[in-house]
């Protein structure tokens, strides 16, 4: 059928890491290959890694819609919503007080280049 936008609803419920990662892995692809990729998911580490663009809504309206980079370092507004920042976001936000050229982390991968570069 070829479609140009996907909706992926929860895709990676019930499956375990390396399943997750798979799906996910696909469902880049298909973006790469010119398609519209919309998922739903409450996997924020997910989120962080595949995502450009965030849209986080609340209770039916829309409370957040820019970089993904840009959604997890507003973790008050966040907070309303119960969504937490991945872990290691939310460590990179705790840096940052000390470390004020640290940019927006959202994967390990990221926080690591930027230690290894720095110091």
């Amino acid at each position: 059928m070829n479609p140009p936008i996907l909706i992926l609803d929860e895709p990676t419920s019930g499956q375990d890491y390396r399943g997750c990662y798979q799906i996910m892995d696909i469902a880049k692809r298909l973006h790469e290959e010119g398609r519209t990729i919309i998922y739903v998911t409450h996997q924020m580490p997910l989120v962080a890694e595949y995502a450009d663009r965030t849209i986080v809504l609340s209770e039916a309206e829309l409370m957040l819609d820019m970089a993904t980079e840009e959604v997890f370092v507003k973790e008050e507004e966040l907070a309303k919503t119960n969504i937490l920042p991945p872990q290691i976001t939310q460590l990179a936000n705790r840096l940052r007080v000390k470390m004020k050229n640290l940019p927006h982390t959202t994967t390990v991968g990221q926080l690591c280049d930027y230690l290894v570069e720095s110091y």
